[in-house]
């Protein structure tokens, strides 16, 4: 079902992949609509230019700082919980999945960890 080969994560026809496909063009359709002047619609849809995502309405990637999250703990807006700084390798593994699961829903693209 899914044609695009902008996301590399979504390379079968899971349930999952199904849906973020229908969304997506959902969301293409209404940009090109509502958000977009006619002008740029038109040209993007002529292959004159290219919006890349247009399907995903956020950033689409970013990079973070484990030091800041060895330095401050875990403590997310988007979550009911919070830890102190990790004082072992197992924790702070644990705080890395944590945000990394938390802030996938925030970006289009990947997650970096410098």
């Amino acid at each position: 079902m899914s044609k695009s080969k902008e996301n590399s994560n979504i390379g079968t026809n899971n349930p999952e992949a199904i849906n973020l496909t229908i969304a997506e063009n959902t969301i293409k359709q209404y940009m090109l609509q509502e958000v977009f002047s006619k002008e740029v619609a038109d040209a993007h849809l002529k292959g004159w230019i290219h919006i890349h995502d247009l399907g995903y309405p956020r950033i689409y990637c970013s990079g973070h700082s484990l030091e800041f999250l060895k330095k401050y703990g875990l403590e997310l807006e988007n979550l009911d919980t919070s830890s102190a700084p990790a004082r072992h390798t197992r924790t702070l593994t644990g705080h890395l999945n944590t945000f990394l699961a938390s802030m996938q829903a925030y970006y289009a693209g990947a997650l970096g960890i410098g």
